[in-house]
C-alpha cells in the first residue's frame, strides 16, 4: 500500500465576501507535486479573487484554512502561506516607467502592502539572474 503524497498546497474552507457579494464560497483544493492545475471559469466566477486570497491580496473570510508545505519540508499557514505562492499572470501588467528590478519587486510589495523601492544590489543581483536564465540580456535598471 503506498502512501498518499502530502499536497504542496492545500486549501480548505475557503470563503471570501465583499460587501453584498460573496466572490468565494467554502473553496477546497489541494495541489500535490507534480500536477499543473488551471483554474477556469466564467468571468466573475472567483477565479482571480481566489489567487488574490492565495497571494495574501485579500484576506480570507474567518474559517480558512491555506497551508503550504515548503522545499525544506516545513509547513507555514494563514498568512506566512501566501509569501510562499507565486503567479505568473496571463497579462503580465507591467509598469511602463519602472525598471525590470522595481517592476518584479511589486509582487512583493502587494503582498506586504506596502509600496517600497527594492532594497539594492541583492534586487538587482537576483533580478539579472533572472534575465539570464531566461537567455535575456537586458540591463535591469532600465525602464522596461
Amino acid at each position: 500500500m503506498t502512501t498518499p503524497v502530502q499536497p504542496l498546497l492545500s486549501v480548505r474552507r475557503l470563503s471570501k465576501s465583499f460587501p453584498g457579494l460573496r466572490a468565494l464560497d467554502d473553496v477546497n483544493l489541494d495541489v500535490r507535486p507534480g500536477e499543473i492545475v488551471a483554474v477556469v471559469g466564467q468571468n466573475g466566477s472567483g477565479k482571480s479573487t481566489l489567487v488574490k486570497v492565495l497571494t495574501g491580496i485579500h484576506d480570507p473570510d474567518p474559517g480558512a484554512e491555506i497551508t503550504v508545505r515548503r522545499a525544506d519540508g516545513d509547513s507555514v499557514s494563514g498568512r506566512a502561506a501566501s509569501t510562499q505562492i507565486h503567479v505568473i499572470h496571463q497579462d503580465l501588467g507591467l509598469i511602463p516607467m519602472l525598471s525590470t528590478v522595481e517592476n518584479l519587486g511589486l509582487g512583493r510589495a502587494a503582498a506586504a502592502r506596502v509600496l517600497a523601492p527594492p532594497r539594492g544590489r541583492r534586487e538587482r543581483r537576483h533580478a539579472e539572474e533572472l534575465m539570464t536564465g531566461f537567455g535575456a540580456r537586458v540591463d535591469v535598471n532600465l525602464p522596461v
